[in-house]
């Protein structure tokens, strides 16, 4: 059995990791870590935001700062990575986080600490053009059992416009963590599962424990 999950980036950023206890600190506003923006403006640079077209002149400059997707995030996305750790070991996962800078990410894709981030659909629309993201979800979605996707309610709006859920009509089993005001738009698919997104947490701890009882009754799992 296979899951992928799909959520979105944390406008906080670079969380501090430390070593002995394999924890994450709070992370922060990179426009407010001292010694990246001196740097940058050693070399002036802004900081980095959607401007792709810079990647190779940033990562010469900002080397210390590059990480795998899968640590950069802080904030509400300490949940999503403590959860695919903890989903890993019941069954093949793999995480996958869109970026309003990179488009769709491997959690382990390298990238700098940048600014942007998505609010609309119209900001998903045009990532799409720049990224091909939503085609490539599908692609990496092909040979999964389960999807999950833990994002907010925009971006579900954007993947029904865009015939998602019809395209993973063959999957067994699509988890959506988001906004219960979506219940009469994937009500239709009987192989979507809402499951209600409550304040800043991208998953909770209810609905962790749903979600993860409903996979190791599906693998059998005791």
């Amino acid at each position: 059995m296979r899951a992928i999950i799909f959520t979105d980036e944390s406008g906080v950023k670079f969380p501090e990791i430390k070593k002995w206890t394999k924890h994450f600190g709070r992370g922060i506003n990179i426009e407010k870590h001292t010694q990246l923006i001196s740097l940058l403006k050693m070399n002036n640079l802004d900081v980095p935001s959607n401007n792709i077209d810079l990647e190779d002149k940033y990562r010469k400059i900002l080397e210390d700062f590059i990480r795998p997707s899968k640590y950069m995030f802080a904030g509400s996305f300490n949940e999503v990575r403590d959860f695919t750790d903890t989903l890993s070991t019941l069954i093949s996962t793999n995480l996958y986080i869109i970026s309003s800078r990179y488009g769709l990410l491997k959690e382990f894709d390298t990238i700098i600490p940048y600014s942007s981030s998505i609010q609309t659909l119209a900001d998903l629309d045009f990532l799409n053009i720049n990224t091909d993201f939503y085609n490539k979800m599908l692609v990496a979605s092909q040979t999964s059992d389960i999807v999950i996707l833990l994002v907010p309610r925009e971006y579900i709006l954007y993947f029904l416009k865009n015939s998602c859920f019809d395209e993973l009509k063959h999957i067994p089993l699509i988890i959506i963590v988001s906004s219960k005001n979506l219940k009469s738009e994937v009500l239709c698919y009987d192989n979507v599962i809402l499951l209600e997104r409550r304040g800043v947490a991208r998953i909770g701890k209810k609905n962790k424990k749903i979600i993860l009882d409903m996979i190791k009754s599906l693998a059998n799992i005791c």
